[in-house]
């Protein structure tokens, strides 16, 4: 058993997703915690959403939900100086597992008053880590609803989407909530499997702060890990590319990629080899990360693995003058 300890949130859906009740909660809950991971772990009452036989007609209402948890995590996490605690979030059932049957060192269970029945769900072993919410001195957050664009190259009807292969890429650097909502996000469209690209050194060359960039195993070990924790009904690969390609023009099963803002253009460019290939062009999915979706009070942030490379940059160069004085 591991020696980092994990804290868990849960909150209790409907079919329309809205958490907007929760957000203060989440905010009060990681001002508190001690812990060295905490799960957001979602439980749908009717289960309409997360074992819908068709999930892709749910892909901008999941892509909302992962992206206001995520920001409102991060700023709370920028608040309160809890920038190496880890925040993940499970949706219970599409998970594939038991969450409270996993061999963690358990710290506490945050449930909201309002939720008290949640609590039947769990063993008895595990009531001694639960703890009540009372709605008393937490933050209120108003959520500006924007609309997430997704570019799909296809005539088919939304509803009968369905893809049992889908593509993801990136360089997936010090693993940050960015790159969760994108991994998530191509397992949520994916009835099978999810092959996934990690960039080789080719390709990070010009990459600001460099040399700060992980070795290509942790990355990738960084990307199996993760995915073991959201879902393990479906199988992973994962691969370095050295091109922005991959496998994607030489898997014609695949049948959708899943990108970002910034690697769109990546998208474009594999379907027009895929075209001069006589393969399917593959329909393209594209998550975006707002940071100004909460009220003015709160900071804004950017989530970047170049950003955390350079306050690591940063922090080691202060050590190295800190050092360089002392001696």
């Amino acid at each position: 058993m591991t020696t980092e300890k994990t804290s868990v949130f849960m909150i209790q859906i409907n079919e329309n997703l809205d958490i907007s009740k929760y957000l203060g909660f989440i905010d009060r809950s990681i001002s508190m915690i001690k812990s060295d991971e905490l799960v957001i772990f979602i439980i749908e009452k009717e289960n309409k959403v997360f074992q819908a036989k068709n999930k892709t007609r749910f892909f901008n209402l999941i892509h909302e939900l992962l992206n206001t948890i995520y920001i409102i995590s991060e700023n709370s996490k920028k608040r309160y100086n809890k920038a190496d605690l880890e925040v993940n979030i499970v949706f219970n059932e599409w998970c594939g597992y038991e969450l409270f049957s996993e061999e963690k060192n358990w710290d506490k269970i945050y449930i909201i008053k309002e939720d008290k029945c949640l609590i039947e769900a769990i063993s008895f072993e595990m009531k001694s880590y639960v703890l009540i919410l009372s709605d008393e001195d937490i933050n209120s957050f108003i959520i500006k609803k924007k609309k997430f664009e997704r570019y799909v190259k296809t005539q088919i009807e939304e509803e009968s989407l369905s893809y049992k292969y889908v593509a993801v890429g990136g360089t997936f650097d010090h693993l940050h909530a960015g790159h969760k909502i994108l991994l998530t996000m191509s397992a949520w469209i994916s009835e099978e499997n999810v092959a996934c690209g990690v960039s080789d050194k080719e390709l990070l060359k010009n990459k600001k702060y460099a040399e700060w960039i992980e070795p290509i195993e942790i990355r990738m070990e960084s990307v199996r890990k993760f995915f073991y924790l959201i879902n393990r009904t479906l199988s992973l690969s994962v691969s370095p590319i050295f091109d922005i390609y991959g496998v994607t023009i030489i898997d014609d099963r695949i049948g959708a990629i899943v990108v970002s803002q910034e690697t769109i253009s990546g998208g474009k460019l594999i379907n027009e080899e895929r075209k001069r290939r006589n393969m399917k062009e593959l329909d393209i999915f594209c998550i975006c990360i707002i940071s100004d979706e909460v009220d003015s009070e709160l900071m804004s942030i950017k989530i970047s693995s170049t950003n955390i490379r350079e306050k690591i940059a940063k922090k080691q160069f202060k050590n190295e003058l800190v050092s360089e004085i002392l001696e």
